[in-house]
């Protein structure tokens, strides 16, 4: 398996919600949170560190996420719309090569 870089080490363990200030339990139930989930995933997910597009789940909620698709279609778009608070369209489109809006 690749090791991460430092600069992701960092990142990971930095990393912060715009939709959540508590980090520690499940935005959806209020359980103990498992894992980290970084909304906009694949190429996109230093990205959705580095804006705050991270969600604190519980492993039930997490696979919610993961099964889901609608769901996470939803959460792209309320991501968007809070980037688009601050910035373009064009700089979102620049950045996650998508519109979800």
């Amino acid at each position: 398996m690749k090791n991460k870089t430092n600069k992701l080490k960092k990142l990971e363990m930095s990393r912060v919600s715009i939709f959540i200030d508590d980090l520690r339990e499940c935005y959806f139930c209020r359980k103990q949170r498992e894992d980290l989930h970084e909304i906009l995933y694949g190429a996109n997910r230093r990205n959705s560190m580095k804006y705050g597009f991270v969600l604190p789940l519980c492993r039930e909620h997490h696979r919610m996420f993961h099964d889901n698709h609608k769901l996470t279609l939803d959460w792209c778009k309320k991501c968007q719309k809070r980037f688009e608070e601050e910035h373009t369209r064009e700089e979102w489109i620049k950045i996650f090569y998508r519109n979800y809006l």
